[in-house]
């Protein structure tokens, strides 16, 4: 019995390093991946929705996550404060431990937007 070969089109981007929450706004000018992703995007979506599926994993590991972040900056806080420092020195390590936690929400809320902004493009897409 024959198989036929299923085709799964790539587009490589060498030497590339992505950090969570990294977001890599792309100008696609070569004709052959623009070609590339308007096929994709006609035919059965595949590409966007493993694209889709990979910021949902981001976002749902970043909801995951969130609590330990947060609770280790408290924790941080508080062994901060044990150490007895005073005046400008505990007020500065005060703000940069609150900043480190609110770091984790905003990474949580990009996550989120950029999820919700790829549904909507996968989404609004009805040929």
């Amino acid at each position: 019995m024959p198989v036929n070969p299923v085709y799964l089109p790539i587009f490589p981007l060498p030497d590339l390093t992505f950090f969570p929450h990294t977001l890599l706004p792309l100008h696609i000018f070569e004709a052959r991946y623009r070609a590339m992703i308007t096929d994709c995007l006609a035919r059965d979506r595949r590409l966007a929705v493993v694209g889709l599926i990979g910021f949902a994993i981001a976002f749902g590991f970043t909801l995951i996550t969130l609590p330990v972040e947060i609770g280790a900056s408290g924790r941080a806080l508080a062994f901060v404060e044990g150490l007895g420092m005073t005046g400008e020195r505990q007020d500065g390590a005060r703000a940069v431990l609150k900043a480190a936690a609110w770091t984790y929400v905003a990474a949580a809320l990009t996550a989120m937007l950029t999820f919700l902004y790829y549904l909507s493009l996968v989404m609004g897409r009805r040929d």
